[in-house]
């Protein structure tokens, strides 16, 4: 790998590892509340 490529490397690298940081870190912001409320309301049908 000719020297001059490693920056272009680096920067992929980054973006990806950026990208799936932020997809997955958005994934788990909504996948934790929608995980909790269908159980709090089973919970509560459940008691009624």
């Amino acid at each position: 790998m000719p020297a001059s490529a490693i920056p272009f490397v680096g920067a992929i690298i980054t973006f990806f590892a950026f990208f799936i940081v932020t997809v997955g870190g958005a994934a788990a912001w909504t996948a934790l509340p929608r995980g909790r409320h269908p159980n709090a309301g089973l919970r509560s049908d459940h008691i009624l």
